[in-house]
């Protein structure tokens, strides 16, 4: 489980911007099959940046054990 951030998602600017946790769920990225190669590449980079960048340790240390943060990191940097 994890907590829901609203977040707002500037795609040509690439920030994340955490506005107000909702509630405690399960969440998982689905993209419509119009997306373009170049657009799930460029969301693909983005989380990764913003998981080697510390914005989603940010995010997720209040919600996540830091086990768990380090694994994600981890998980983010072999994918480079």
């Amino acid at each position: 489980m994890n907590i829901v951030t609203v977040s707002y998602f500037q795609l040509n600017a690439l920030r994340l911007m955490p506005l107000q946790p909702l509630r405690e769920v399960e969440l998982y990225l689905a993209l419509s099959l119009d997306f373009t190669v170049e657009e799930v590449a460029l969301w693909q980079h983005t989380l990764e940046q913003i998981y080697q960048d510390g914005t989603l340790r940010t995010l997720y240390q209040n919600a996540f054990p830091e086990q768990i943060i380090v694994k994600l990191e981890q998980l983010a940097a072999k994918s480079d």
